[in-house]
C-alpha cells in the first residue's frame, strides 16, 4: 500500500450484483481490474463504501456500512447521499491521520487505534 490517500468506492445499484459468468477473453493487462470489480459488485451493496488503496485497489482497508450506521446512530433512518458523503470524508480524514502517524512512528503507530492497525497491516501485506 502506498502512503498516499486511499480511494473510496460507493456502489450505485441498490442490490448486490447477481453472479453471472460469461466466457469471454480477458486480456492479461486488465485481469486484476476485472477481478477487483467482480469482487466489489459480488460482495458489497449500494449501502456500503469500500475504502481501498488508491494504487493497489485489491487491498481493501475497510468497508463503511451505512445501514449499520443508521441502525446504531440514526434510529434506523437511512442516510441521505450528502450524509453518506460526510461520513466517507470523516473516514478518509481519519485514515489519512493514521497514514501520517505511520510515516512518523512506523509500526509503533498501532498503539493509537484500529485504523492505524489496519494501515500497518495493509502496508506489510503488500
Amino acid at each position: 500500500m502506498s502512503l498516499a490517500l486511499m480511494g473510496i468506492l460507493t456502489l450505485i445499484s441498490p442490490v448486490r450484483a447477481s453472479v453471472t459468468y460469461y466466457r469471454f477473453p480477458i486480456p492479461p493487462e486488465v485481469q486484476q481490474q476485472v477481478q477487483f470489480w467482480h469482487s466489489i459488485f459480488a460482495k458489497h451493496s449500494s449501502y456500503q463504501s469500500v475504502v481501498h488503496d488508491r494504487d493497489l485497489p485489491n487491498i481493501i482497508i475497510d468497508v463503511i456500512d451505512y445501514q449499520k450506521f443508521a441502525k446504531f446512530y440514526n434510529e434506523s433512518v437511512p442516510y441521505t447521499s450528502s450524509e453518506q458523503k460526510r461520513i466517507r470524508k470523516k473516514y478518509i480524514d481519519r485514515y489519512q491521520m493514521a497514514i501520517d502517524r505511520f510515516k512518523r512512528e512506523g509500526k509503533k503507530a498501532v498503539r493509537h487505534g484500529p485504523m492505524e492497525e489496519r494501515v500497518t497491516i495493509c502496508l506489510f501485506i503488500n
